[in-house]
């Protein structure tokens, strides 16, 4: 098994959100496939909301695919050979004394800043408050670019 596939498997498959390609409905496969053609071999989805393409990653062996939550925002792929540093989601402070609106919503989103001078940001929202996913997630991207920093 190569380094990212086994990535995907040990880190990625045991989130609530994620599912294998093996147990995706085959007319997911398909949009998935066309949407995110010539991006490398499709390992699974990370699903945002249960069962819904809404605001979902795809994870291919080149890089993440982000399916935008509307119509107005755009798909974009991230190869993660592009990704020359990651951000992390943690809070200022533990989310249980963080005060007003923003209590506990940092920590769903990673900042991918890109070799272009580009930042991309996407959201991991599932999770509890101190297991979110997105740590795990951010865990895999940092894995990711370290093999490929050491190639």
């Amino acid at each position: 098994m190569d380094m990212i596939k086994s990535r995907v498997h040990r880190t990625l498959k045991p989130l609530e959100g994620f599912k294998p390609i093996e147990q995706l409905k085959d007319s997911i496969v398909q949009y998935i496939e066309q949407e995110a053609e010539c991006k490398g071999e499709v390992f699974g989805v990370y699903y945002n909301v249960p069962d819904q393409l809404t605001d979902a990653i795809v994870v291919t062996r080149k890089g993440i695919f982000v399916i935008s939550q509307d119509d107005k925002a755009e798909n974009f792929f991230v190869d993660y050979a592009d990704i020359s540093s990651i951000e992390s989601p943690w809070p200022i402070a533990p989310p249980d004394r963080l005060e007003g609106a923003k209590k506990g919503r940092r920590d769903t989103m990673i900042k991918l800043h890109l070799t272009n001078g580009d930042v991309r940001v996407i959201h991991v929202y599932r999770g509890r408050v101190r297991n979110r996913e997105s740590f795990e997630f951010l865990r895999y991207l940092n894995r990711i670019r370290e093999y490929l920093n050491k190639r």
